[in-house]
């Protein structure tokens, strides 16, 4: 009997992890089955978690950091984010990881510049959150933009919009959209971030990989900036998940 395993989220149609999971390792791992649910309110969360027959599981927008009272125990790299978007199955009950900073890493490394000294992370969630840990192993300052200034996360600078004035933004080399705004199927939104402001010293990277070019780096790319879009960490990261459900039954 093979093994099977999953993405749980509130809205799954843009997701090409099913896909890509299965057509990269059906071959490996026989019998491989990966399935799609939508959890659509926190209060079903919990039913899935104990109903469930999955052996592990990918978990996206809203329940990274929603899951973790639900898990037995978290890698170390979970508890270094605060968020989790992977799970195992274990003897003791349900362990979370995160493959997030991993794949993250992995996917901006080609364009890594030892002067990006400072980034600005949009958004405050659980990928903003591995993201911030990521560069913060680069020695790169960040902070997180936000629209509601009241947020609270430890170790955080929290800036909203509007404080991007032109000295802040000068000053900062590495933008990271950590939010979903932009998404399918949403194609036509993005965050308020100041384009008359963004120019050819800026990286603005994207975590959303559909569509491949967001609003955003469109934008942001007739302004000079060089781009990059969430595909690459999308296969990354899911490589790390499968490497991480599997290590043991090989």
């Amino acid at each position: 009997m093979g093994m099977k395993f999953g993405l749980i989220g509130k809205t799954l149609k843009h997701s090409y992890s099913k896909s890509y999971i299965l057509s990269k390792y059906a071959s490996v791992f026989p019998g491989l089955e990966y399935e799609t649910v939508e959890i659509p309110d926190d209060g079903r969360l919990e039913y899935f978690i104990h109903n469930t027959d999955l052996d592990g599981f990918n978990v996206t927008i809203p329940y990274k950091e929603k899951i973790i009272p639900f898990l037995s125990g978290l890698t170390d790299e979970a508890k270094s984010v605060g968020a989790v978007n992977c799970v195992r199955r274990t003897e003791a009950g349900w362990l979370g990881h995160n493959t997030d900073v991993y794949g993250f890493m992995k996917s901006i490394k080609p364009f890594y510049q030892p002067e990006w000294k400072k980034a600005l992370i949009l958004g405050t969630g659980g990928a903003a959150k591995a993201v911030h840990v990521a560069l913060r192993t680069l020695d790169i300052w960040t902070a997180y933009v936000s629209r509601n200034k009241n947020k609270q996360i430890p170790d955080g600078l929290i800036l909203t919009y509007d404080e991007l004035t032109p000295n802040v933004l000068e000053g900062i080399q590495l933008l990271v959209n950590a939010t979903p705004v932009g998404m399918y199927p949403n194609m036509g939104e993005m965050p308020p971030l100041p384009l008359e402001h963004i120019g050819k010293n800026h990286f603005v990277a994207d975590l959303i990989y559909n569509p491949e070019e967001t609003l955003l780096l469109k934008k942001c790319k007739e302004k000079g900036a060089q781009v990059l879009n969430g595909l690459s960490m999308l296969y990354f990261q899911a490589d790390a998940s499968v490497k991480f459900w599997t290590e043991e039954k090989k």
